[in-house]
């Protein structure tokens, strides 16, 4: 289960749930960082209060069967008429294909 921390709480070896984004927008550092203690201080500059991280159990996540994965495109594509043109939006678009995948794994969509 992801975790919420205050920046002071960072410790040397933690890994980023989610990205960390400024108020533009602008990814700053991408989920799956692993953070080290000299984050600490450029977060603070950057105003950045609060990150989310992987809880010990998660950093060795099951690979999403491929049929998963395909019907999560199929959803996300039957929704949205839209392909990623970014760097940036491609990163939202593998992060709407997780939360897709990880609703059909527990059933809330089919």
């Amino acid at each position: 289960m992801p975790k919420t921390i205050p920046i002071q709480d960072l410790q040397e070896g933690m890994i980023l749930n989610n990205p960390v984004v400024n108020k533009f927008g602008q990814v700053l550092l991408r989920e799956g960082t692993e953070l080290k203690t000299s984050h600490n201080k450029v977060l603070h500059l950057w105003g950045i209060s609060f990150l989310t991280i992987e809880t010990p159990n998660e950093t060795h996540l099951a690979v999403i069967d491929e049929n998963i994965i395909a019907k999560s495109l199929e959803l996300i594509q039957c929704r949205m008429k839209w392909e990623p043109r970014n760097v940036h939006e491609a990163d939202l678009y593998e992060l709407i294909k997780k939360a897709v995948s990880n609703q059909i794994i527990s059933g809330e969509m089919q």
